[in-house]
């Protein structure tokens, strides 16, 4: 081989031989791209789900204090537009109302009139009235927010009061004249309690009285009290 032919056979290894150790860089520099079913996937960011707004209470329709109607049944309503629940809340007046101090509370549960309170000005309470089944219950408390004992009820009147009592009439055993001249004891024993004793006359009502002389019924009678004694009568319409 001519000395000419041996240099070009080296020079193409050479460049063979270069050609091969570039493609080995290329590969060695170059970021593996990941494939298949193993590959990270992208995590999108979560998205928050909003909740209901919060209830607002509706705007207030009625009066201040309240003002209620009651209906056929006994239960009552706050005026609205009509409203058709039951109330359940307080009404309160004032003595003073910049000072709050408190006059009277009407305290309502499901519509039903449960308690009633009055207060004096100075702040004690004066009357309760608890609304029962069996009927209300009242207490009273004087200004010092002592409670106040009721006097005991008052003995049911003598059966001898119902009787029909005659004026004017000489025979019988209910004469209105036999009282005169008699001590009271005898007229608390016969007619009870009167009605009232204003001045010096006890007054008697609810009763039945006929007066001979006019033919008239009458349903009173006063007798004028003096020195403990019965002086005379007057009958009332």
């Amino acid at each position: 081989m001519s000395r000419t032919a041996l240099l070009a056979v080296c020079l193409a290894a050479v460049c063979l031989t270069a050609a091969c150790s570039g493609d080995d860089d290329v590969d060695a520099n170059r970021t593996a791209v990941p494939t298949g079913n193993n590959s990270p996937k992208a995590n999108p960011a979560k998205r928050e789900i909003a909740g209901p707004p919060p209830p607002v209470a509706p705007a207030r329709r009625g009066f201040n204090p309240p003002r209620l109607y009651v209906n056929d049944r006994g239960v009552h309503f706050e005026i609205y537009d009509l409203d058709n629940l039951p109330y359940d809340g307080k009404i309160v007046t004032y003595h003073d109302a910049d000072q709050k101090i408190v006059k009277t509370e009407q305290v309502y549960e499901k519509g039903r009139l449960s308690t009633e309170r009055e207060y004096w000005p100075n702040g004690n309470s004066k009357i309760e009235v608890t609304h029962n089944l069996g009927g209300p219950t009242t207490n009273r408390f004087d200004q010092q927010g002592q409670a106040i004992t009721p006097p005991p009820p008052a003995a049911p009147p003598p059966t001898t009061r119902a009787l029909n009592w005659t004026y004017n009439y000489n025979a019988g055993n209910s004469r209105l004249e036999a009282f005169i001249g008699q001590d009271i004891s005898v007229l608390t024993k016969y007619l009870g309690t009167p009605n009232s004793k204003p001045g010096n006359g006890w007054i008697y009502l609810n009763m039945r009285i006929t007066d001979y002389r006019t033919k008239r019924q009458h349903t009173g009678v006063r007798f004028s009290v003096n020195a403990n004694k019965i002086t005379s009568l007057f009958l009332l319409k």
